[in-house]
């Protein structure tokens, strides 16, 4: 029987891959985090999150394996909206502090008793902690600034199955390049606009499988 518009779904929903512009974030070997949240599943929530650790060379991030991949197992109904934002380069001692004030969080613990609280999984090249308010956390913990983002909403009667929606992804801030000014003392002769806020310089790639 087809699913009416506000039908229920159950869905898989895993991260297929994440793309930014060499131009604007250049190409090297880098890592950076990568929240995904899911926003109004369904009656009386608001939204579930899950952030992932990723690396990235040449722009591209492709995570392998079911573990990697995975965000959410969740049921969907009515209208709901996928989000997706990426950070800055982070480094492994921001990382770090960033799971430790989580833990410190989850477990009302804090300090080095913190990292003994966490699984040993979340020193690794791919993590995923579907925690809600994960983005208040990393704020809190590390000023990981957001540098694109993009989301989509959709309808359940709209997937398909095994389907793969891609959520182009916007650069958060405008980027200028300084004028350098011609003779003896080179003076600046101000910035060009070189990519607007909003521009798009990626995409995220979100697998839905239903259940």
């Amino acid at each position: 029987m087809p699913a009416k518009e506000s039908g229920k779904r159950e869905l898989e929903i895993l991260l297929n891959s994440v793309e930014l512009s060499a131009s604007e974030f250049g190409s090297g070997a880098c890592k950076r985090m990568v929240t995904v949240e899911l926003i109004w599943p369904r009656m009386q929530v608001a939204s579930k999150s899950s952030v992932k650790l990723l690396s990235f060379a040449k722009g591209l991030s492709v995570p392998t394996g079911w573990i990697k991949r995975i965000l959410f197992k969740e049921s969907v109904e009515h209208r709901f909206g996928i989000a997706v934002r990426v950070t800055e380069t982070v480094k492994a001692t921001a990382v770090r502090k960033f799971f430790r004030s989580l833990a410190g969080t989850m477990f009302g613990i804090a300090g080095d008793f913190a990292d003994d609280a966490m699984p040993n999984k979340y020193a690794g090249d791919a993590v995923s902690a579907p925690f809600d308010y994960i983005a208040k956390e990393l704020k809190a913990a590390y000023t990981a600034e957001i540098v694109a983002e993009g989301s989509i909403d959709m309808l359940p009667s709209e997937i398909t199955p095994d389907m793969v929606v891609e959520i182009p992804l916007g650069i958060t801030k405008s980027i200028y390049k300084t004028i350098e000014g011609h003779g003896p003392h080179n003076v600046s002769h101000g910035k060009k606009l070189v990519t607007a806020e909003g521009s798009v310089v990626g995409k995220a790639a979100i697998q839905l499988n239903t259940l």
